[in-house]
């Protein structure tokens, strides 16, 4: 089962990963705001005393993590209300 358990997840990685290339950045959107974020990151780095650039490099890790995580489970949940509602579909 470990052997399943880690294909799945090294499938979602590679789905969420050609997602993310090929579809969030189509989005003029997500570019916008990823050209924002960017560029009030390095504001921030500018003008903080190094003890606190510091500080805002480790939140910026842990958020970025935080953000894979959510994505990773919400990727999970989307396959299984899929999976559910084909068997739905299928029943009726």
């Amino acid at each position: 089962m470990d052997n399943l358990t880690q294909a799945f997840n090294q499938f979602i990685s590679i789905r969420m990963e050609y997602i993310a290339d090929s579809v969030l950045h189509q989005s003029n959107d997500y570019k916008q705001s990823i050209l924002e974020c960017n560029q009030l990151f390095q504001d921030l780095q500018e003008n903080l005393p190094q003890q606190y650039k510091e500080i805002l490099q480790d939140y910026d890790t842990n958020t970025t993590l935080l953000q894979g995580i959510a994505e990773s489970l919400m990727y999970k949940q989307g396959l299984k209300d899929g999976y559910r509602l084909k068997q739905m579909l299928t029943d009726s």
